[in-house]
């Protein structure tokens, strides 16, 4: 188990050994820019960044090691991610590894898979996926009944898709005694054929499922890590 103070600037930055791949350095990928509306939010520790690694695009996450709580959230985001895959609604792990200066390990890479389609944030503001109308002027233009064209129908049918596959991949960490931590629209990605695959388990806690409820996962992080706007008030 996770220890902080096991946790020093060494070969593997407080990760284990098995949890690293072997041989792989930052400078065997092609840092590349974002497109066009599917830029992640940066962070002052964690950053995302657009690359190409063996013909294929790939995003890595960046972890800056001088921090212990980065530290800890690297270690709890790959060992979860890892034991809960392969799940179809989960993001997948690729690959992990560290680079290292004279000194200390500086940075740790997590190399993801790219998802072409954002974060389910951006996706809903597309077009194709507007939000339904569920109210609004009746088919006579006389504020009668409201009315639900195609567009709006199939919008219905893709939110309602989306938000099952949101819930069978936390249902699935939930089963294992996993609370996610920071659920929020930001963290739910989408795949070239319209999966939805959650992500970013770096606040997530773990233990029975008796255990792994919100008032214990609160209490167990103190600051109440996560996203205000998407915490429940209590």
């Amino acid at each position: 188990l996770y220890r902080e103070k096991e946790v020093k600037h060494g070969a593997t930055g407080g990760l284990e050994a098995g949890m690293l791949s072997e041989g792989r350095t930052y400078a065997q990928y092609t840092e590349i820019e974002w497109p066009v509306g599917v830029r992640p939010p940066s962070e002052a520790l964690v950053r995302l960044l657009l690359a190409e690694f063996d013909g294929s695009v790939c995003v890595l996450k960046s972890y800056d090691l001088a921090s212990a709580s980065t530290r800890r959230q690297l270690f709890r985001s790959v060992q979860l991610m890892r034991s809960l895959a392969p799940h179809p609604h989960i993001a997948t792990v690729e690959s992990v590894f560290v680079e290292t200066n004279s000194r200390s390990v500086d940075k740790a890479y997590v190399q993801l898979p790219f998802y072409p389609n954002g974060a389910l944030s951006m996706w809903l503001r597309t077009p194709e996926n507007a939000a339904p109308m569920l109210g609004g002027v009746g088919s006579g233009g006389d504020g009668g009944e409201g009315v639900v064209d195609r567009r709006s129908e199939i919008g219905m049918l893709r939110h309602v898709r989306a938000l099952h596959q949101a819930l069978s991949g936390i249902a699935y960490a939930h089963a294992r005694g996993h609370v996610h931590g920071d659920l929020k629209l930001e963290n739910m990605l989408i795949d070239a054929q319209g999966e939805v695959k959650l992500s970013d388990f770096d606040f997530a806690r773990s233990g029975s499922e008796k255990e792994a409820t919100f008032p214990n996962f609160y209490q167990s992080t103190r600051a109440g890590a996560g996203t205000p706007a998407y915490m429940p008030p209590e």
